[in-house]
Parts: structure tokens; C-alpha cells; sequence
């Protein structure tokens, strides 16, 4: 486990870490439907042709993929935040009851 004195340099660190990697995912989110559009621009034929055509080509999996990889860092640092406040919890309460 942390060392009590270091679980708040290590939560401000998380916590910016946790800031920029939600800012990527939503930032990605956020392009997802221009990212497809841009990917149908490469077909021909009727609007739900060029959908399905850019929804299976590998550019565009690959977008989701990143999508996905962003959306797991951002979970991953919420998840390591929650354990922080609790390590320091924990700690807390252990002083308190000596």
C-alpha cells in the first residue's frame, strides 16, 4: 500500500492524468460521426450504401478502437482515484481510532 504521505501528491498527479485522458475521450467521442462521414465520402452510391461501406472499413474500426483505448484510460484513472481517497481514507480512520 501508499505511504499516507504521498497519497495526495499522487491524487493531484491522478487527477490531472484522469483530466486529460477524459478530454481525449470525449474529444474522440465527439468526432465519431465526422469520422464516418468523412470515411463515406470514399464510396459511391446511396447514403446507407456509403454508411455501411465506411461503418466496416478499417479505418474506421481502427477509430473505434482508439475510442475505446481512450474511454479504458479514463476508467482505468477514475478506478486508481477511488482507490487513493480510499487508501487515504483507511488511514485516516485507523489514526483517528489510535
Amino acid at each position: 500500500m501508499i505511504a499516507f504521505e504521498l497519497i495526495p501528491d499522487a491524487l493531484e498527479k491522478k487527477g490531472i492524468e484522469l483530466a486529460m485522458s477524459q478530454a481525449k475521450w470525449e474529444t474522440l467521442e465527439k468526432n465519431e460521426k465526422t469520422e464516418l462521414a468523412t470515411i463515406m465520402l470514399e464510396y459511391d452510391g446511396s447514403i446507407s450504401h456509403r454508411e455501411m461501406m465506411a461503418r466496416s472499413n478499417q479505418k474506421y474500426k481502427n477509430f473505434l478502437e482508439t475510442v475505446r483505448t481512450a474511454r479504458e484510460e479514463m476508467l482505468t484513472n477514475k478506478a486508481e482515484i477511488n482507490w487513493l481517497e480510499t487508501a487515504f481514507e483507511w488511514y485516516r480512520s485507523s489514526n483517528a481510532n489510535e
